[in-house]
């Protein structure tokens, strides 16, 4: 073991209600910088534990933030749908 090793704190497991930022990034899809941005936002909620650098982010924010990109991708997929019968329905007549 190298001293550097020995001097690093353990990981720490996020409070319940939490999550970490590899699990904010997987469940949104998007990188780090985009996480402090939505952070800096106010959008998601962040701690940080005394003495650490890395904090833990509000589940229940990344879960809203979930949620309204799905209704946001499902409204698209419906009005590209709907223009495109639309549109057939033209042709045909």
């Amino acid at each position: 073991m190298n001293t550097n090793e020995s001097k690093k704190m353990p990981r720490q497991q996020p409070p319940k209600g939490y999550l970490t930022s590899t699990q904010v990034k997987e469940r949104l899809n998007i990188s780090g910088a985009m996480i402090a941005n939505y952070v800096q936002q106010g959008k998601i909620k962040r701690i940080v534990s005394p003495g650490r650098k890395h904090g833990f982010y509000l589940e229940s924010d990344v879960d809203k933030i979930v949620n309204e990109l799905q209704t946001f991708f499902n409204n698209i997929s419906e009005e590209t749908t709907n223009a495109d019968l639309e549109n057939h329905k033209n042709r045909v007549n």
